[in-house]
């Protein structure tokens, strides 16, 4: 997504006006704002995030527990309680140590065997395979059809139990974080609200120009809160600018010389932000939420800007610019963009829940072929009688 919106990027950089000569007027910032909306929506957004499929790892398991059941009481010697542990061994006998297939196998072994330690847990096993009353003759034969099955399975678990490692780094708890962190800077699950302090790194700073400035060593605006701090306040007095990102936003208190003093101001610009983000958040509204700013930003060499611009900086003046400037972002430093702190942390959920909906996908298909290899399992008497 991110070539696809530098591409994007470049195609504006070269069709563009570079600047804009007329003074920063009502609704001048209303699309800028309605797609930084669909950012500071995001912010203490309770969703849910895809769940991968692991009953594939419980069908599995289901399988060596029938494997073991059927086996000879010699090799289900090997599992028995250690006494000082009360559970079976945690390596294999000496002899096998070094084997790397025992050391392998192992712990899948020991499980199953622990999984049916208690009375009546082999009895349910093979009354699940129809082998209960089965002879002894018949147990054995069953213990062999089912070698190949279970060698089968076993890439199946390995790539299912990597697929759920992968995925424990995406949570509700993460992807909240991070969103909270891109829209107000604050490293919090719930409870994220507007403070100057950490909406602008470092601060506001002396005065509005150089807080509303992102990208290079002085970069303020690194928020989605003080993006829209930058090109939607109020300040009283003088040629600033008011209603830029809409007529519909009552300032009932101004933002101050420098924006430090903009909470209140904030609340006002939010109060008509009516964005919904989709629940269970995607990948898909994610990317395309930063798109749609990429596509509004304006060049003047050497800088570009999200907002209206017209000259000296973005001072709040409508004679000059309510705006946020990316310093030094030209077409041959578009990659740049994406170091910023809110456009790095979208971006970074995006890729998250783009591998999620992946692992979602690969495990439901995983999860049914050992169920299905479970299946084959449970009905090796039937097939070995007829």
């Amino acid at each position: 997504m991110q070539a696809a919106a530098l591409l994007l990027l470049v195609l504006r950089a070269i069709t563009s006006i570079e600047a804009a000569e007329d003074d920063v007027n009502p609704d001048d910032n209303e699309e800028d704002f309605a797609a930084l909306c669909a950012l500071a929506a995001l912010a203490n957004l309770q969703t849910t995030v895809p769940s991968i499929d692991t009953s594939g790892l419980g069908a599995y398991d289901n399988l060596q527990q029938l494997k073991l059941t059927l086996s000879s009481k010699e090799w289900k010697n090997l599992f028995n309680k250690a006494s000082d542990t009360n559970a079976p061994p945690k390596q294999p006998p000496e002899e096998f140590q070094t084997d790397p297939t025992w050391q392998k196998q192992w712990p899948i072994w020991a499980a199953a065997a622990e999984a049916l330690d208690g009375d009546g847990k082999e009895a349910a096993v093979l009354a699940e395979a129809g082998l209960e009353n089965a002879p002894d003759e018949l147990r054995t034969m069953a213990r062999q059809a089912l070698i190949p099955i279970s060698a089968q399975a076993e890439p199946l678990r390995e790539r299912l139990s990597e697929v759920q490692r992968q995925n424990k780094d995406t949570t509700t708890a993460t992807v909240a974080k991070a969103l909270n962190k891109a829209g107000y800077g604050q490293d919090k699950a719930t409870g994220a609200e507007y403070d100057s302090a950490d909406a602008f790194n470092g601060g506001v700073g002396g005065n509005t120009q150089t807080a509303c400035k992102a990208g290079g060593d002085r970069a303020k605006a690194t928020t989605v809160a003080a993006t829209i701090v930058c090109l939607c306040h109020k300040k009283t007095g003088g040629r600033d600018g008011a209603n830029a990102c809409g007529r519909l936003i009552i300032h009932q208190s101004d933002a101050g010389a420098n924006i430090a003093s903009a909470a209140p101001d904030f609340g006002d610009i939010m109060a008509t932000c009516i964005a919904q983000p989709p629940k269970p958040l995607t990948a898909r509204y994610l990317d395309n939420a930063v798109a749609n700013i990429v596509s509004k930003l304006r060049f003047k060499t050497p800088n570009a800007y999200l907002g209206k611009f017209k000259s000296t900086g973005c001072t709040g003046s409508n004679n000059e610019g309510l705006c946020v400037e990316y310093t030094a972002l030209t077409a041959a430093t578009l990659q740049k963009f994406y170091d910023i702190l809110w456009v790095k942390e979208v971006s970074n959920v995006a890729e998250s829940l783009k591998r999620a909906e992946k692992e979602v996908a690969e495990s439901t298909l995983l999860s049914t072929w050992l169920k299905a290899s479970e299946n084959e399992g449970n009905s090796v008497a039937q097939k070995l009688i007829q």
